[in-house]
């Protein structure tokens, strides 16, 4: 017999039953006090098989040749270019986590290099080349459910490279006789 089932069936019996009006409140508490009981219950239920606090956040950078990469891996682009980014929080179980997401940083060490831009949905974003050289993204997300839960998000190594040539300079000197 379902949880449902049993609410019903005892409805049924208190207004089944002949009695006083105060009996029939007496019974009508009891089933609300059951009832109550019943839902603290499914909220316990419902806690442990729902997602756990995320315990870490998987990354994946989207090159602009299509390619997708890990936070893992460094990534390489031009200084003409932009990278996608996706995080993945996961719970210790590798199931997927919930994150606030207004409270997601994901910041370079060297700012002239990348700048980055979080989307509100506060798992995705993108991340534009700035000056030659290299940079180290460092983060963190909140888990939704408990906001003291902070989890760091590993570091990404980004390198910006000279794009491909785009003009050419001429730089003539003075005249001489041949």
């Amino acid at each position: 017999m379902s949880i449902f089932e049993y609410v019903v069936g005892t409805w049924k019996r208190v207004f089944d039953l002949q009695g006083s009006e105060k009996q029939d409140q007496v019974r009508l508490q009891r089933i609300e006090d059951k009832v109550d009981a019943l839902q603290v219950a499914a909220n316990k239920i419902l806690a442990l098989v729902g997602p756990g606090p995320t315990a870490k956040v998987d990354v994946e950078l989207t090159l602009p040749s299509g390619q997708i990469i890990t936070g893992d891996e460094m990534a390489q682009i031009k200084d003409n270019q932009k990278i996608t980014f996706s995080l993945a929080p996961v719970d210790a179980k590798g199931q997927p986590s919930t994150i606030d997401p207004t409270k997601t940083a994901l910041t370079p060490d060297n700012p002239a290099v990348a700048s980055v831009t979080i989307n509100p949905d506060g798992v995705s974003g993108t991340i534009v080349a700035g000056a030659v050289g290299a940079t180290q993204l460092t983060g963190s997300v909140t888990d939704a459910n408990n906001p003291a839960d902070v989890v760091a998000i590993s570091p990404i190594s980004i390198t910006v490279v000279a794009g491909d040539t785009a003009t050419v300079a001429v730089n003539l000197g003075e005249p001489t006789d041949q």
